[in-house]
């Protein structure tokens, strides 16, 4: 068996959020200052009373090669006949984090990417067992 190759990207993912003034909290500001987050509040934010935050968020993947039994694959199993609305969840914890490790926006920002990757490679999975 041949060693699979891959292609190693990174990146960077700019976010911003932004609220009413007075629905800001106290821990919404220690969680952007913790997440290295500026104040980006434009024209259009004053006006209607709101704060934005902007911070970038380092992405970092892999790109693999081509399943070489991809007509195999698609040949077992048919594409879905409508869309399907898929919706994300998220629960917070408030705890105490430590700076080496990958922040809380990170992690929150690649969840939707982990479970994409994972909706994608299941049939593959299912080859495995």
């Amino acid at each position: 068996m041949s060693p699979i190759t891959m292609d190693i990207s990174k990146g960077e993912m700019k976010l911003s959020y932004a609220k009413l003034k007075d629905e800001f909290g106290r821990s919404d500001y220690q969680f952007f200052l913790q997440n290295n987050a500026r104040e980006c509040t434009s024209a259009s934010d004053q006006r209607i009373g709101a704060q934005r935050f902007c911070f970038n968020v380092p992405v970092k993947g892999a790109i693999y090669p081509q399943v070489s039994n991809l007509s195999l694959i698609q040949s077992n199993y048919r594409a879905l006949t409508k869309p399907y609305t898929v919706s994300f969840y998220t629960q917070t914890q408030q705890k105490n984090t430590n700076r080496h490790g990958p922040n809380s926006a990170q992690k929150l920002v690649l969840l939707p990417f982990a479970l994409a990757f994972d909706v994608v490679t299941f049939p593959l999975q299912l080859l495995d067992n």
